[in-house]
């Protein structure tokens, strides 16, 4: 039996998490979290009563323990936007086997879950893949009249890294005798609508642009996920602003220099686990060869 544990994650997640495993005896698990995480804003949540913000580190933080205490889950879920970013991928593929999630902003009524657990419903000892099948076949019969870019993917933990591996590669192509072809490749990429505007690119279209073999290998992988597409989103994408001027600095900061500031105040611990693979040294070398 699939147990689906949803909730808003606030302030004393961990706590939450740890009691919900002490409380229920489950043998498959889904985490489905309605939050918002926008690595432009660099948070996760706010708790309403108090102000406290939920960073994507401390999220990975919580999940870590959790794995270090032997605590096992299948499958995790994001129902909200952007969330089918390689950064938010990344910090997390350590803790489940799959993962579902979007590129795309998502309508506001969000999954079905009368959908999803309708499907459920009609086969109970799906595995934690054709479960996560389930979520993106229900989306996908939700939305597909709908009139706007949509994705919703399907990933292994597997999956992700095969992509950073194949994008570590890929960025040690950039020097100063072909960055304007990577300038070319970013100005012709589709960008993923967001409220901010101008921050993510689609990978797939991105690489489109070059012949590399780790270039090539990425799109393959993507062409091979199980998603539902709508419009010219791929379903998954990267950090990339079209100017440094948009940049957000803490995007920079490692796990050994953890520092941000976020609203007028310093975050102490804060990091972006992204900057173990080499894209942020990627994106220096860029603004420094284009700009």
């Amino acid at each position: 039996m699939l147990t689906n544990l949803i909730w808003e994650i606030q302030k004393r997640w961990l706590t939450l998490l740890k009691s919900i495993w002490i409380n229920f005896r489950l043998q498959r698990t889904l985490l489905s979290s309605g939050i918002i995480i926008n690595y432009q804003t660099r948070f996760s949540a706010i708790d309403e009563t108090d102000g406290d913000t939920l960073f994507m580190f401390e999220v990975r933080n919580a999940l870590n323990y959790l794995k270090d205490n032997n605590y096992e889950i299948n499958l995790i879920g994001f129902d909200e936007c952007l969330m089918g970013m390689i950064e938010p991928l990344y910090d997390i593929k350590d803790f489940a086997e799959y993962f579902v999630a979007s590129e795309a902003l998502e309508p506001a009524d969000g999954w079905n879950y009368e959908r999803v657990f309708g499907k459920l419903s009609s086969n109970p000892s799906a595995s934690p893949e054709e479960f996560g099948k389930m979520i993106v076949d229900s989306f996908k019969e939700e939305y597909e009249s709908y009139n706007s870019d949509l994705t919703l993917t399907l990933f292994k933990s597997s999956d992700i890294d095969y992509i950073v591996n194949n994008l570590n590669q890929f960025t040690s192509y950039l020097d100063s005798t072909n960055y304007e072809n990577f300038k070319s490749a970013r100005e012709n990429s589709w960008e993923v609508p967001d409220w901010e505007g101008g921050n993510y690119v689609d990978l797939y279209s991105f690489l489109s642009n070059f012949s590399y073999d780790s270039a090539v290998n990425i799109r393959l992988k993507i062409d091979s996920l199980y998603r539902f597409s709508k419009g010219n989103l791929n379903g998954i994408s990267i950090y990339f602003p079209d100017s440094s001027n948009y940049l957000d600095e803490c995007y920079y900061a490692t796990k050994e220099n953890p520092t941000c500031e976020f609203n007028g105040k310093t975050v102490i611990g804060y990091y972006n686990p992204f900057t173990d693979t080499e894209w942020d040294e990627f994106l220096k070398e860029y603004y420094t060869l284009t700009e």
